[in-house]
């Protein structure tokens, strides 16, 4: 609270010409505070899906659909579909906040998406958002005897999946992990400390 007290004060009496410098600083909006709190918990409230937005074409590049989530359940959504419109809004011309704004939504309320799979075409589904777990790391074998375990950001139960992976490689026979924190999100520290502890 003092935070953003202090925060405020400073804007209100701020001289600075240059309005960049006051860009820098933001308030925390409710929404804001809940997404990062699930984020640290290693839970989220959505479909369930990572993608790469391409603004100029209007498309999201569907990259990866989590385990157990709506979009993987119910709608059958897999790597490499192109989300074209969100509720009926296509994405065209749509910066990333906006798109952020029409994927996000309360759990238990209902998402449009029309898709395009090539080379099948088109198609649109009806999925409800839910709360699901993202699971952070994930692990296969090379060879014989050499394991990987990538771990694609940190939160509150990455030390635990870990552990639990760790285990996994050891019984397929791992002798060497190779750890890839390639393309991680980052997260928090104290899961950071637990993995390396």
């Amino acid at each position: 609270l003092v935070g953003m007290v202090e925060l405020l004060n400073a804007r209100e009496h701020s001289q600075s010409p240059n309005p960049a410098s006051q860009s820098r600083n933001a308030v925390m909006t409710a929404d804001d505070a809940t997404y990062i709190e699930q984020m640290t918990q290693g839970r989220k409230t959505g479909i369930g899906i990572e993608f790469q937005a391409n603004t100029a074409e209007g498309v999201l590049y569907i990259t990866k659909v989590y385990p157990g989530s709506p979009a993987e359940r119910s709608g059958g959504l897999r790597p490499g579909d192109l989300i074209v419109a969100i509720d009926g809004y296509a994405l065209q011309r749509r910066d990333l906040s906006e798109i952020l704004t029409l994927l996000r939504g309360d759990a238990g309320t209902p998402i449009g998406l029309s898709l395009r799979r090539p080379p099948a075409g088109y198609f649109n589904v009806v999925l409800t958002r839910e709360e699901y777990e993202l699971p952070s790391v994930d692990v296969h074998m090379l060879d014989e005897q050499l394991g990987m375990m990538r771990i694609n950001q940190f939160h509150g139960r990455t030390g635990g999946e870990a552990r639990t992976r760790l285990a996994e490689l050891v019984d397929l026979g791992a002798a060497s992990i190779v750890l890839d924190l390639r393309g991680n999100q980052g997260g928090l520290l104290s899961g950071v400390q637990e993995v390396a502890s």
